[in-house]
């Protein structure tokens, strides 16, 4: 999953492992943390298939890795930009170092993320519409227990809504 967000950030220019996590730190949100035990396999994973160099600095006496993207990062980057974003408990992480790395791709491309992103959200608002007709219908839940269980399918209906126009907004940005 941070396999993309690594090869956009250094198709910006190239960064050491600690400027790397940073930032994926805040892309994800304050309370996700990336260990270095996550961090430097993978930079060494993405140098051992080709995609990245890996050169240690001396900077102000500690050494530190220096990750530059190469050809193959490149289109190995441009390759996972294309592919489906699977569903799983990552999804939204996995659209989300898309939606970072759009302004790399062109505009069919952007356009094809933004549709499946769109797609993906209308989905969860099916299924939580779903769920709000089978707690009506639950005898094990008490009343209040419906109506909590109701409160937040409708909260998350409204997160997805308000996704949706996010995207309508930004494909207008784009000219999409």
């Amino acid at each position: 999953m941070y396999e993309l967000y690594i090869l956009a950030e250094l198709i910006e220019r190239p960064r050491t492992g600690y400027k790397l996590r940073a930032v994926l730190e805040l892309t994800l949100g304050s309370y996700r943390k990336i260990s270095w035990g996550v961090m430097y396999p993978l930079l060494n994973r993405l140098a051992d298939a080709g995609y990245i160099t890996l050169s240690d600095i001396d900077e102000a006496g500690r050494k530190k890795k220096f990750a530059t993207i190469t050809e193959a990062g490149r289109k190995r980057f441009y390759e996972l930009m294309e592919a489906p974003v699977e569903s799983n408990a990552h999804t939204e992480d996995s659209y989300q170092f898309k939606l970072d790395a759009i302004r790399f791709v062109d505009s069919d491309l952007k356009r094809q993320i933004l549709l499946e992103y769109r797609a993906w959200n209308e989905s969860l608002i099916e299924q939580a519409q779903s769920k709000i007709a089978h707690v009506a219908n639950v005898d094990e839940m008490s009343a209040e227990d419906k109506r909590s269980a109701v409160r937040m399918l409708e909260l998350k209906i409204a997160l997805n809504e308000r996704t949706i126009q996010w995207i309508n907004d930004l494909k207008g940005e784009l000219g999409l």
